[in-house]
């Protein structure tokens, strides 16, 4: 959705490329069956959570000051 927004609205490469990231965990995370044996929990981290936690809280951060504007 971060591509989609208007040009004066777009948020730098670097903060496109953590979306991307947490794009990568939305069906891993919450599948029992997205990995081949184990659950999703023995894959992942606290760090990997918190990191998670970290970058979508930007994101919103990002969003909210543009509905603010």
């Amino acid at each position: 959705m971060l591509v989609e927004l208007p040009e004066a609205a777009k948020p730098a490469e670097a903060f496109l490329e953590t979306a991307a990231d947490l794009d990568k965990l939305y069906i891993p995370t919450r599948d029992p069956n997205g990995f081949d044996a184990g659950a999703p929990a023995d894959y992942f981290s606290a760090r990997d959570a918190q990191k998670a936690v970290s970058d979508a809280e930007a994101i919103i951060d990002h969003v909210r000051r543009q509905v603010h504007r």
